[in-house]
C-alpha cells in the first residue's frame, strides 16, 4: 500500500522519520506529492534500532523528471515510493551497514563507493 503526502508538509511517520526527509529533491512546480510505501517507516526504524545510530535518507520519493535528471532507471522504485537510499553512518563499517540493511529490507543494492545502500520494500 502506498501513502500519498503533500510535498513539503511535515508528517511524522515514526519517532525518527518525517515525510520531508522522503520528499523529492527537485524544485519543479509539478512535483507536489510524496509517495511512501506503508512498510518503509517501520523498516527504517528497525534498521536504526539494529545499528543504534541516527540515519540519513539521501533519496526517497523521486518524481519522474528528477529521477531522469539524477540518472535513475526509468523503472526506478523511487518513483513509486517503494525505495529509499540510506547513507552509511560515519562510525559504522560498510559491511556491517549492508548486512543490517539486508536483515530489514527484502532487497538491497550496496553502493560502497558512494557510502549508501538502496533499500527496496520487495524483490523486483
Amino acid at each position: 500500500m502506498i501513502m500519498i503526502y503533500k510535498k513539503t508538509e511535515a508528517h511524522q511517520l515514526t519517532d525518527n522519520l518525517n515525510t520531508r526527509e522522503l520528499d523529492c529533491k527537485c524544485d519543479e512546480h509539478h512535483c507536489t506529492r510524496t509517495l511512501v510505501h506503508i512498510d518503509i517507516p517501520a523498516m527504517f526504524e528497525d534498521l536504526r534500532r539494529i545499528l543504534d545510530v541516527p540515519l540519513t535518507v539521501t533519496s526517497g520519493f523521486r518524481c519522474s523528471f528528477h529521477n531522469y535528471d539524477v540518472g535513475g532507471v526509468c523503472t526506478s522504485r523511487h518513483t513509486a515510493g517503494m525505495a529509499i537510499d540510506i547513507k552509511k553512518p560515519e562510525d559504522v563499517p560498510f559491511d556491517k551497514f549492508y548486512r543490517a540493511c539486508n536483515s530489514v529490507f527484502p532487497f538491497v543494492l550496496p553502493y560502497k563507493h558512494k557510502d549508501f545502500c538502496h533499500c527496496d520494500v520487495d524483490r523486483r
